[in-house]
């Protein structure tokens, strides 16, 4: 169901289906109007079956590789990393064949307890962004999620809470100060 409000910077539309809930802001009635017709209708196919029951997580994989990677400082790093996150085995098969409509936090969670015990926290943490973006792409621009699954994972522990134990020592501060 959608509802239509006027709000200060425009025209707030909001659809609610099977209790996946999704809103924009736009600067006139009709292009809200025109959206939410839109989005509930692939809401709809999404919560019937014909949209994400079919698409895996290898498939935004994928996708998010061929598209989005190559227009990307990092490209080739993305394009070495998203096979090896949909390879990794997760509950006996692999994570990139979980379907979408299945997909979970825990699924998320799982990977991530299971990559940590091959690489550091800091890796599994730039891994899970990589993953995180894809599936941004995957909810806002291709329509396959609702939400992002990676929102209620938390990152590895102890990534940002490693201090720094470098002291300056006193022949290192005159360079220091005379190059900044």
């Amino acid at each position: 169901m959608a509802s239509i409000q006027k709000v200060a910077k425009g025209w707030r539309a909001q659809v609610m289906v099977d209790g996946q809930r999704d809103s924009r802001t736009f600067d006139t009635k009709a292009a809200a109007m025109a959206w939410s017709a839109q989005r509930e209708t692939e809401l709809r196919s999404i919560a019937n079956g014909s949209g994400s029951k079919t698409l895996t997580v290898g498939d935004v994989l994928n996708e998010y590789e061929l598209k989005v990677s190559p227009t990307k400082r990092g490209a080739r790093w993305e394009r070495l990393r998203l096979p090896l996150i949909g390879s990794w085995v997760i509950g006996g098969r692999k994570f990139g064949d979980i379907k979408l409509a299945d997909l979970r936090p825990g699924h998320i969670a799982a990977w991530r307890d299971a990559r940590m015990r091959e690489v550091s926290g800091a890796s599994t943490s730039r891994e899970m962004s990589l993953m995180s973006h894809a599936f941004l792409v995957a909810r806002k621009e291709w329509g396959w999620l609702v939400t992002n699954p990676m929102a209620e994972v938390k990152r590895p522990p102890g990534v940002s809470e490693i201090p720094c134990s470098r002291r300056v020592e006193s022949h290192t501060e005159g360079r220091t100060n005379r190059s900044a």
